[in-house]
């Protein structure tokens, strides 16, 4: 890449293929592309692979994105070249300038470390991981030019795209914060009150037979499952303070951005609670599969 970037010519590139020893089976083009997987959506030499994509999620936005970039890029080079009286040079010359100006944007690093933000940042590409802001980059000018110059979108279908995945987000952290709450309340807060109910029994009746007895054990799990029902019932409270004032906000992107900051952080302070509380408590109580249910059965 230096090569070309530098104006020098390179050599041109052969595929090798795999020997099978099976003469009656087609060559096989052996995949000599950067095997690192750590990238959300690589680049394996003549196609985009999509990562950790969710069962209920579709591929039809990204790649519709994806294609539009390409077919825009594609069709300034032809315009380019439509009246270059050396095709070949001006070709080079394209070239150059594209790897020149957009070499940025390739890493074969690990995408998912912290330092890849930082490097993004000294790069200046654009990286957030907040998903309400990446829905903003939607409709950023540069964006709205290229889906409309290629009668993919009009500005105002790209509006219409945005405020939907705005709304939907907002929806689906009420759902999810809603359901949290109806499992808390239902299912762990009783499941809890029953296991510490049995450990005071089990220490009462211990020292009512032997007062002189070790209650050390079950006096240490009641002052944690005690320790982490205070703390799931206030994290339960503010949750439902937080759904109470969700719909204060007025607007899609006010709302959505309430709730990946308000819900999802306030869900999330719950959940880790509840996590804990999962590790201690009695299985036989426990009212849904533990991770080790899920993971080993």
């Amino acid at each position: 890449m230096q090569k070309i970037k530098d104006g020098e010519s390179v050599e041109e590139y052969k595929r090798k293929y795999i020997d099978t020893g099976v003469s009656s089976m087609m060559d096989v083009k052996m995949d000599d592309t950067d095997r690192n997987r750590t990238a959300p959506v690589a680049f394996t030499g003549d196609r985009f692979e999509f990562r950790m994509v969710g069962s209920n999620q579709s591929l039809s936005g990204p790649n519709t994105a994806i294609n539009a970039a390409v077919a825009r890029e594609l069709q300034l080079i032809s315009d380019s070249l439509t009246d270059a009286a050396d095709v070949e040079a001006d070709a080079h010359s394209i070239i150059n300038k594209l790897l020149t100006e957009h070499s940025k944007v390739i890493f074969n690093g690990n995408n998912y470390e912290k330092s890849w933000e930082k490097q993004a940042q000294q790069r200046g590409l654009p990286s957030t991981d907040s998903t309400v802001e990446a829905i903003k980059y939607f409709t950023k000018q540069k964006n709205i030019d290229m889906f409309v110059a290629n009668n993919v979108y009009s500005k105002i279908e790209m509006e219409a795209r945005e405020n939907i995945y705005l709304e939907v987000y907002a929806k689906q952290a009420i759902i999810e914060a809603t359901s949290m709450l109806t499992m808390v309340d239902d299912q762990f807060v009783p499941a809890c009150v029953k296991f510490n109910t049995m450990l005071a029994n089990s220490i009462n009746e211990i020292n009512a037979a032997n007062p002189e007895a070790d209650v050390d054990v079950q006096q240490d799990l009641l002052l944690k499952s005690s320790k982490y029902l205070s703390q799931i019932k206030l994290y339960s409270n503010k949750l439902h303070k937080a759904l109470n004032d969700y719909e204060k906000n007025k607007t899609d992107y006010s709302k959505a951005l309430y709730a990946e900051n308000v819900l999802c952080t306030t869900m999330k302070l719950l959940r880790s609670h509840v996590d804990k509380l999962e590790k201690i408590i009695d299985k036989e109580l426990w009212p849904v599969p533990t991770f080790a249910d899920l993971l080993f059965y």
